[in-house]
Formats: C-alpha cells, sequence, structure tokens
C-alpha cells in the first residue's frame, strides 16, 4: 500500500468530518476516480490543492460562475457536487455535471456564501488525486452563518488540479 501523508493547515476539524469521509465513501471514490485511467501519475501538492479550494469559494462567493466552471473537472471526470440544506443537492442529481453551474447560480440568487475555515490535505500520488476536508461558514440569504463540514478531491492528472468532488455537511455543533 503506498504511503500517505497528511498536511495540516489549521487545527483539526470536528469528528462530524470523519463520518463524512468515512472509509466506505473514500473507497468509493478511489474506485470511481481510478476506474478506466491510464494516466501518468502526477501528485497533488498541498498548496495547488488549497489554491484551487480557495479560487472556487471566491468565484462562487461573487457569482463568476464561468471560473467556477472551470475550477470543475468536465464529464467523465467530475463525480459529484453534494449537500445537505439549504439547497439540498443529493441522490442522482448530486453526480451530474451538466447540471452543477445551474444549480450553483440558484444558490448564489439564494445569497449562499461560503467561507474556508480550515483545511488538511492528504495525498494520494499513485492516483493523481488530492483529498480535502475540514469545516467551512455557511449562509445564505435568510438562513444564518452556520459550520458545516466538507470534503472533496483534486484530480491532478492534467497538470492543475481541478475538483472532482465537493460535499457538505451540517450544521455543526
Amino acid at each position: 500500500m503506498p504511503r500517505r501523508r497528511t498536511f495540516e493547515t489549521s487545527p483539526s476539524p470536528r469528528a462530524a468530518v470523519v463520518a463524512l469521509a468515512g472509509a466506505s465513501v473514500a473507497a468509493a471514490l478511489v474506485a470511481a476516480v481510478t476506474t478506466g485511467s491510464a494516466a501518468p501519475t502526477v501528485a497533488c501538492r498541498p498548496a495547488a490543492t488549497k489554491t484551487v479550494v480557495t479560487r472556487f469559494l471566491a468565484a462562487f462567493n461573487e457569482g463568476d460562475l464561468r471560473t467556477v466552471n472551470h475550477l470543475f473537472g468536465a464529464i467523465g471526470v467530475f463525480r459529484w457536487y453534494s449537500t445537505t440544506a439549504p439547497g439540498e443537492r443529493r441522490g442522482r442529481a448530486a453526480y451530474d455535471r451538466q447540471t452543477l453551474i445551474p444549480y450553483l447560480r440558484r444558490r448564489v440568487r439564494a445569497g449562499e456564501r461560503l467561507r474556508l475555515v480550515d483545511f488538511r490535505f492528504t495525498a494520494d500520488a499513485p492516483r493523481s488525486l488530492g483529498h480535502m476536508n475540514g469545516t467551512l461558514l455557511r449562509s445564505a440569504r435568510g438562513y444564518p452563518v452556520r459550520t458545516f463540514a466538507y470534503k472533496g478531491s483534486a484530480d491532478c492528472s492534467g497538470g492543475d488540479p481541478v475538483l472532482v468532488v465537493w460535499s457538505m455537511a451540517g450544521p455543526l455543533g
């Protein structure tokens, strides 16, 4: 089994992140992202992966969905974007890349805002993936600021990381 390195840039997120990023979800992600992949191994780096996350959050908060669209993997690489309420996105819809930008447009119109609180990174170099998790602050019109757990994965096989998984669950506490 390849050795994995974990990098922390802030205090550990709450226990809910552990549940969110459970072993069965991680195993499904690895299987889904690597199925049929013959791409050369390119290691995701913590700084580059955190940059794609912060760029996504900033572009989303500004309503710049053109940039958001470029930060997520294309059909065939993208795996899912899921969240609990507000704006729940689960089940079949979460896996549909074609509905991602229309969904995010509705969330921008609802005044949703996301702010990173902490970021943890684990490299999966043999699969050219970078996995991240932590907490973020989430709000929307009529929905006060609450802490949510998030997890995600970036694919680095093309060089610059692109988000292929993003999940948020909460509120915590």
